[in-house]
Protein backbone atom coordinates (compact mmCIF):
# COMPACT_ATOMS: atom_id res chain seq x y z
CA UNK A 1 0.00 0.00 0.00
CA UNK A 2 1.69 3.34 -1.16
CA UNK A 3 -0.11 6.39 -1.09
CA UNK A 4 2.07 8.26 -3.67
CA UNK A 5 0.25 6.31 -6.39
CA UNK A 6 -2.83 7.88 -5.21
CA UNK A 7 -6.26 5.82 -6.81
CA UNK A 8 -4.01 4.02 -8.50
CA UNK A 9 -2.89 2.34 -4.80
CA UNK A 10 -6.32 0.57 -4.84
CA UNK A 11 -4.65 -1.83 -7.85
CA UNK A 12 -2.20 -2.72 -5.49
CA UNK A 13 -4.17 -5.22 -3.54
CA UNK A 14 -5.64 -6.65 -6.59
CA UNK A 15 -2.45 -7.54 -7.68
CA UNK A 16 -1.33 -9.07 -4.01
CA UNK A 17 -4.13 -11.03 -4.89
CA UNK A 18 -3.40 -12.86 -8.25
CA UNK A 19 0.20 -13.60 -6.11
CA UNK A 20 -1.29 -14.88 -3.04
CA UNK A 21 -3.77 -16.88 -5.32
CA UNK A 22 -0.37 -18.46 -7.27
CA UNK A 23 0.77 -19.89 -3.74
CA UNK A 24 2.86 -17.17 -2.82
CA UNK A 25 2.83 -16.06 1.02
CA UNK A 26 3.94 -12.30 0.20
CA UNK A 27 3.73 -10.19 3.54
CA UNK A 28 2.23 -6.89 2.30
CA UNK A 29 3.61 -3.35 3.76
CA UNK A 30 2.74 0.27 3.65
CA UNK A 31 4.91 2.64 2.24
CA UNK A 32 4.84 6.42 2.00
CA UNK A 33 7.79 7.30 0.06
CA UNK A 34 7.38 10.68 -0.86
CA UNK A 35 9.20 13.14 -3.31
CA UNK A 36 6.28 15.76 -2.58
CA UNK A 37 6.71 15.85 0.99
CA UNK A 38 4.47 19.14 0.52
CA UNK A 39 1.54 19.29 -1.25
CA UNK A 40 -1.87 16.91 -0.78
CA UNK A 41 -2.09 15.29 2.94
CA UNK A 42 -1.28 11.35 1.14
CA UNK A 43 2.18 12.50 0.53
CA UNK A 44 3.06 13.23 3.95
CA UNK A 45 5.63 11.29 4.91
CA UNK A 46 4.56 8.85 7.54
CA UNK A 47 0.90 8.75 6.32
CA UNK A 48 0.63 4.75 6.58
CA UNK A 49 2.55 2.71 8.48
CA UNK A 50 3.18 -0.82 8.77
CA UNK A 51 2.38 -1.90 12.05
CA UNK A 52 4.48 -5.42 13.38
CA UNK A 53 3.39 -7.87 15.95
CA UNK A 54 6.55 -8.46 17.41
CA UNK A 55 8.13 -11.06 19.72
CA UNK A 56 10.18 -8.19 21.02
CA UNK A 57 11.92 -4.73 20.01
CA UNK A 58 14.71 -5.78 18.84
CA UNK A 59 15.87 -6.35 14.93
CA UNK A 60 15.17 -9.98 14.76
CA UNK A 61 12.05 -9.97 16.23
CA UNK A 62 10.89 -7.26 14.30
CA UNK A 63 12.26 -9.02 11.11
CA UNK A 64 10.80 -12.26 12.71
CA UNK A 65 7.49 -10.60 12.43
CA UNK A 66 7.32 -9.58 8.81
CA UNK A 67 8.42 -12.70 7.56
CA UNK A 68 5.72 -14.55 9.67
CA UNK A 69 3.40 -11.92 7.86
CA UNK A 70 1.93 -10.45 11.64
CA UNK A 71 1.53 -7.44 9.69
CA UNK A 72 -1.05 -5.14 9.01
CA UNK A 73 -1.03 -1.44 7.40
CA UNK A 74 -2.64 1.95 8.62
CA UNK A 75 -3.48 5.13 8.16
CA UNK A 76 -3.90 7.54 10.89
CA UNK A 77 -4.54 6.38 14.70
CA UNK A 78 -6.37 3.30 13.64
CA UNK A 79 -5.45 -0.36 14.84
CA UNK A 80 -6.44 -3.46 13.98
CA UNK A 81 -5.93 -7.41 15.23
CA UNK A 82 -6.81 -10.30 13.36
CA UNK A 83 -7.07 -13.73 14.11
CA UNK A 84 -8.62 -17.23 13.85
CA UNK A 85 -10.22 -18.94 16.95
CA UNK A 86 -8.61 -22.40 16.71
CA UNK A 87 -10.07 -25.42 19.19
CA UNK A 88 -6.98 -25.09 21.38
CA UNK A 89 -5.00 -21.40 20.06
CA UNK A 90 -5.41 -18.45 18.14
CA UNK A 91 -4.06 -18.18 14.21
CA UNK A 92 -2.96 -15.04 13.40
CA UNK A 93 -2.07 -12.96 9.81
CA UNK A 94 0.14 -14.63 8.45
CA UNK A 95 -0.24 -17.83 9.80
CA UNK A 96 -1.52 -21.07 8.07
CA UNK A 97 -4.25 -23.79 9.16
CA UNK A 98 -6.47 -26.37 8.43
CA UNK A 99 -9.99 -25.37 7.39
CA UNK A 100 -11.58 -28.19 10.05
CA UNK A 101 -9.82 -26.93 12.80
CA UNK A 102 -10.99 -23.21 13.25
CA UNK A 103 -14.08 -22.16 15.23
CA UNK A 104 -14.15 -18.56 13.95
CA UNK A 105 -12.59 -15.57 12.80
CA UNK A 106 -12.67 -12.64 15.21
CA UNK A 107 -11.41 -9.05 14.03
CA UNK A 108 -10.33 -6.02 16.71
CA UNK A 109 -10.45 -2.19 15.80
CA UNK A 110 -9.70 0.71 17.82
CA UNK A 111 -9.58 4.72 16.82
CA UNK A 112 -11.41 3.68 13.65
CA UNK A 113 -13.65 6.59 11.77
CA UNK A 114 -17.18 5.51 11.03
CA UNK A 115 -16.70 3.50 8.11
CA UNK A 116 -16.55 0.01 6.29
CA UNK A 117 -14.72 -3.52 6.86
CA UNK A 118 -14.12 -5.42 3.33
CA UNK A 119 -13.91 -9.37 4.42
CA UNK A 120 -12.18 -10.94 1.05
CA UNK A 121 -12.04 -14.77 0.53
CA UNK A 122 -9.14 -15.82 -2.19
CA UNK A 123 -9.52 -12.13 -3.67
CA UNK A 124 -13.43 -11.67 -3.74
CA UNK A 125 -15.53 -9.91 -1.76
CA UNK A 126 -17.37 -11.83 0.93
CA UNK A 127 -18.97 -9.16 2.96
CA UNK A 128 -19.18 -5.59 3.73
CA UNK A 129 -19.72 -4.27 7.55
CA UNK A 130 -20.55 -1.12 8.80
CA UNK A 131 -19.17 0.27 12.04
CA UNK A 132 -19.92 3.50 13.82
CA UNK A 133 -16.43 5.12 14.89
CA UNK A 134 -14.86 4.10 17.84
CA UNK A 135 -13.72 0.12 19.09
CA UNK A 136 -14.82 -2.56 18.18
CA UNK A 137 -14.86 -6.43 18.17
CA UNK A 138 -16.73 -8.76 15.30
CA UNK A 139 -16.82 -12.21 15.11
CA UNK A 140 -17.72 -14.11 11.98
CA UNK A 141 -17.75 -17.93 10.30
CA UNK A 142 -17.00 -18.72 6.84
CA UNK A 143 -19.50 -21.75 5.87
CA UNK A 144 -17.84 -21.99 2.29
CA UNK A 145 -14.72 -21.66 0.91
CA UNK A 146 -13.80 -21.90 -3.01
CA UNK A 147 -12.15 -25.78 -4.03
CA UNK A 148 -8.86 -24.78 -3.69
CA UNK A 149 -5.77 -26.28 -2.02
CA UNK A 150 -4.93 -23.47 0.10
CA UNK A 151 -7.96 -20.20 0.75
CA UNK A 152 -6.94 -17.03 2.31
CA UNK A 153 -8.59 -14.15 4.36
CA UNK A 154 -7.46 -10.69 4.07
CA UNK A 155 -9.57 -7.89 5.46
CA UNK A 156 -9.83 -3.78 4.58
CA UNK A 157 -11.36 -1.04 6.02
CA UNK A 158 -12.46 2.10 4.54
CA UNK A 159 -13.59 4.96 6.46
CA UNK A 160 -17.50 5.79 5.17
CA UNK A 161 -20.25 8.31 6.79
CA UNK A 162 -23.05 5.98 6.56
CA UNK A 163 -23.78 2.20 5.32
CA UNK A 164 -23.81 1.08 2.29
CA UNK A 165 -27.31 0.48 0.67
CA UNK A 166 -25.28 -3.09 -1.06
CA UNK A 167 -21.89 -3.81 -1.49
CA UNK A 168 -21.19 -2.21 -4.44
CA UNK A 169 -22.37 1.35 -2.83
CA UNK A 170 -19.71 0.97 -0.54
CA UNK A 171 -17.05 3.59 -0.93
CA UNK A 172 -13.67 2.94 -1.66
CA UNK A 173 -11.01 5.08 -2.64
CA UNK A 174 -7.58 5.70 -1.90
CA UNK A 175 -8.18 8.93 0.43
CA UNK A 176 -10.74 6.85 2.64
CA UNK A 177 -8.37 3.33 2.68
CA UNK A 178 -7.47 3.38 6.77
CA UNK A 179 -7.01 -0.81 7.56
CA UNK A 180 -5.60 -3.08 5.38
CA UNK A 181 -4.90 -7.06 6.81
CA UNK A 182 -2.33 -9.31 5.63
CA UNK A 183 -4.30 -12.62 5.30
CA UNK A 184 -5.04 -16.32 7.63
CA UNK A 185 -4.42 -18.98 4.81
CA UNK A 186 -6.41 -21.78 5.18
CA UNK A 187 -5.52 -24.99 3.91
CA UNK A 188 -8.37 -28.46 2.93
Amino acid sequence: WCTSEGDFSLRYPAIWDSILLSGHHITGVASSDSHKAKGHPLWALGCVRTWIYADNLSERGILDGIKRGRVYMAKGKAKMDFYASLEERKAYMGESVCKKDIVGFNVELEEVPEGNLFVYISGELENVVHFKDGNHKWSFLIKELPDREENYIRLEYYDAPMPPRYWGDAPRSQDNLRLLSNPIFIRK
